[in-house]
């Protein structure tokens, strides 16, 4: 990822993410033992490995999106990150970044993004456990703001 956004500042174009976690360690270490492939496995080792990965990632690219809307960026090539995954505390990490930030602020029971920010940053649930649970108060949404 880091060559790649160098290579978007070098070659003056904008940059964009798609960072996307699913959970499947297991299945994809097992399938690569199976397929006799050599080498490492494309899959770190453990959750708790993929988990660092994913949220340093994802801090990296609220911090490249934070500066372009801070230093008055928002018109010249910059970044964007589209944000998926199972685990909403990966979320509330980059949402915690961009309120210390200023862009971000919980306001009557909601979360209000800086202006500057909307359109460079969505966030999105994977399929997973929270999509066919009780209702609204397990839903992604709710726990991120009530948990904020």
């Amino acid at each position: 990822m880091a060559a790649q956004m160098a290579r978007a500042d070098a070659l003056g174009y904008s940059f964009g993410a798609k960072l996307v976690r699913g959970a499947y360690v297991e299945s994809e270490r097992i399938r690569h033992t199976n397929s006799g492939a050599s080498g490492d496995c494309c899959v770190w080792n453990n959750k708790a490995e993929t988990d660092a990965c994913y949220d340093e990632c994802a801090l990296v690219l609220e911090r490249r999106v934070a500066t372009d809307v801070l230093e008055g960026k928002a018109l010249t090539p910059g970044t964007g990150a589209f944000f998926a995954s199972h685990n909403g505390t990966s979320f509330k990490k980059v949402l915690a970044a961009f309120r210390t930030d200023g862009l971000a602020k919980n306001v009557d029971g909601g979360l209000d993004i800086d202006e500057r920010v909307r359109g460079r940053i969505s966030f999105a649930q994977l399929l997973g456990e929270h999509l066919f649970t009780r209702g609204k108060r397990d839903s992604m949404a709710h726990i991120l703001l009530s948990q904020a």
